[in-house]
């Protein structure tokens, strides 16, 4: 059983609500229609419900437990143009790959001859300036000092001393500073 509002009482002085007022709305219309049916029990009316939800609960898990639909003409043709698209780009990838190696292969040759074609120009030009050298060298060099040989000592560590340290300086003893003044009695200065 539903309280659901059909009409308003109203008033004109605000003491007594003598006029009322019909309502037409969603809700009036539903509790309407709710009394002129026929009304059902309680246990049917749960019966109904409890069936419905069933119903519900059995079509969405034949949906999640269905197989997978076969693939149709267009998902088909939009999976094989993806593939193209892809394998398109990269067979672009690798012919740009493959230019710049070529063009760098290419560099590296030009920079080899051009190493080369230096090298023989300075040859040529060396070439030509050792003739005038030569005469200069015919000349007799000044004598080079002999060098004379440096004798190294090597001394042996003590057994104790480690192969990787060095021996550590022994730490010369500070003398105390005196702090008592010698004094005697004998007054040597009095005489």
């Amino acid at each position: 059983m539903n309280f659901i509002s059909t009409s308003v009482l109203s008033s004109n002085d605000g003491i007594s609500f003598d006029q009322e007022k019909d309502l037409d709305n969603e809700e009036a219309k539903r509790a309407a229609k709710a009394n002129a049916a026929p009304a059902k029990p309680l246990y049917e009316q749960l019966a109904e419900r409890e069936a419905q939800k069933k119903e519900e609960y059995d079509r969405i898990g034949k949906m999640m437990n269905a197989p997978p639909r076969a693939l149709d003409e267009e998902d088909v043709e939009h999976l094989e143009g993806v593939e193209s698209r892809r394998r398109a780009a990269e067979e672009r990838r690798k012919a740009e790959e493959g230019a710049a190696v070529s063009a760098f292969a290419a560099a590296q040759r030009k920079a080899q001859v051009k190493q080369k074609t230096d090298l023989s120009l300075d040859a040529e030009l060396d070439a030509a300036t050792v003739a005038p050298a030569a005469a200069a060298a015919a000349a007799p060099a000044p004598k080079a000092k002999k060098k004379m040989p440096v004798a190294v000592k090597v001394k042996k560590r003590k057994a104790g001393a480690k192969a990787g340290s060095a021996p550590k300086p022994k730490k010369k003893a500070k003398p105390a500073p005196s702090l008592l003044v010698g004094y005697s009695d004998d007054d040597s200065n009095s005489d």
